[in-house]
């Protein structure tokens, strides 16, 4: 895709991403406390007649042309509706340039892989191949099983069992390595023993003693 766009002047690249803040969210923070006196958290609330946003989102997409960084905020969370007008906005945007293909880079968060803006996107493109004028988008996600996703945490975990799920499968192949090696130390060390005619059961010893065949110093001089 960066070749790709490289090689049209007419197209831009452009990575986005997006991050948004809540003045009722609590602070992930840890605090000392009084022995049996705990902290006690207090829940925000909005006072009544209060009609500003609870949450700030800011958009934003780092061209690769140019380098520079398109930032749109808005009122509330990222959700589908607030992507379809970023899209739209930076549509216009490049239009206004005269470009004619915005190769998007983004993650499988839940407001980008949504069917409510796959469906945006795809009508948006066709009303820019009717009329021939406008700039049409082309999505470049990330892979399944290599992306992570804004949803709640879900996939984050999912991704996290996945992995701990091959460490846990590699395990016994890891045993199975460590335990040959053990033993193709074990079997050279018997072997150089049975060269030094130390061993009861060494074939030149078939006439003697197991308590003859050792050394004194393990027999104790017995012998």
């Amino acid at each position: 895709m960066i070749r790709l766009a490289a090689a049209h002047p007419d197209w831009v690249l452009g990575y986005q991403d997006e991050c948004w803040w809540s003045r009722l969210a609590l602070p992930a923070m840890h605090a000392w406390a009084p022995e049996n006196h705990p902290r006690r958290l207090v829940e925000p609330t909005v006072p009544k007649g209060d009609t500003d946003p609870n949450a700030l989102s800011c958009y934003g997409l780092l061209r690769a042309d140019t380098g520079q960084m398109m930032l749109r905020f808005c009122d509330g969370r990222p959700v589908s509706a607030t992507t379809e007008a970023f899209l739209g906005w930076v549509c216009e945007a490049l239009a206004a340039e005269g470009k004619r293909v915005f190769a998007l880079v983004w993650d499988n968060a839940a407001w980008h892989a949504s069917g409510r803006v796959r469906r945006w996107i795809a009508a948006h493109n066709r009303r820019v191949r009717r009329a021939g004028v406008g700039c049409r988008i082309r999505v470049c996600g990330w892979p399944r099983d290599v992306a992570h996703s804004d949803r709640g945490g879900n996939d984050r975990g999912e991704q996290r069992d996945r992995v701990h799920g091959d460490e846990r499968a590699r395990a016994p192949a890891h045993r199975v390595v460590v335990l040959s090696i053990l033993l193709y130390a074990l079997l050279g060390r018997l072997a150089g023993l049975a060269a030094r005619g130390l061993l009861p059961w060494h074939p030149a010893h078939t006439q003697t003693t197991a308590a003859a065949a050792l050394p004194d110093d393990l027999t104790g001089g017995a012998a």
